[in-house]
């Protein structure tokens, strides 16, 4: 059912309305609030005022409730849609996991491989660079005769579906990596030969990425 809570109060719960259990969900939910706290200040404006600024008249707490269990959402507040967003990023990812599931019934799950690509890194790297050469690498991965070679490998070139991940730790600092789902055509190559294959191309991929950038700061 619907709450409503007028603008400039505070999440209390109305008085007519009996406590009650909160459903499991809502702990997730609780710790992306917590998440989004600590990052207030560190992420873009849209970021940081996300759930914080009422655009509406009124400000209204619903829950939904399905076969998969309940969850809370607040309507009447500002939403930055940012897949980087703590608050944000379930419904994105709630929207694209089916989509993938969709995706993957229709190719065929017996054609559709999961790689993980990433590079050595150390805390002195600064993260958009090694970003930018990640990218520029899985660009050129289909690209020129060797590229042109190894998707043919795949029964042509494959379509792929991917995702910029970057982790921190304090030993080794950024490690940003990319995983991505290929859909590949009609080829009896299996797991183990793709993975050697990309074993052999990525590092030159890679290497040939940093020599460009390399060219582009000797010019600059």
């Amino acid at each position: 059912g619907r709450i409503s809570v007028p603008s400039g109060v505070s999440g209390r719960r109305p008085f007519n309305v009996p406590p009650r259990k909160a459903p499991a969900a809502s702990f997730a939910e609780l710790d992306a609030a917590r998440l989004a706290h600590g990052l207030r200040g560190l992420m873009r404006h849209a970021q940081d005022t996300c759930r914080l600024r009422v655009v509406s008249p009124s400000v209204q707490l619903v829950e939904y409730s399905n076969e998969k269990g309940r969850r809370m959402a607040v309507h009447g507040v500002h939403t930055c849609k940012s897949p980087l967003c703590p608050l944000c990023a379930p419904k994105w990812q709630r929207t694209r996991s089916d989509e993938i599931s969709q995706a993957i019934d229709k190719h065929g799950a017996d054609r559709v491989f999961f790689a993980t690509l990433t590079m050595r890194h150390n805390k002195r790297m600064h993260l958009a660079l090694m970003h930018r050469l990640l990218t520029s690498a899985y660009g050129n991965l289909w690209g020129g005769k060797a590229g042109q070679a190894a998707s043919a490998m795949l029964g042509g070139k494959p379509e792929s579906i991917r995702a910029h991940d970057r982790t921190w730790s304090d030993a080794h600092g950024w490690h940003p990596h990319v995983h991505s789902l290929l859909f590949v055509g009609d080829s009896d190559l299996d797991a183990g030969e793709l993975a050697k294959m990309l074993d052999k191309r990525w590092p030159k991929l890679l290497v040939g990425a940093l020599n460009r950038f390399r060219r582009l700061c000797e010019r600059i």
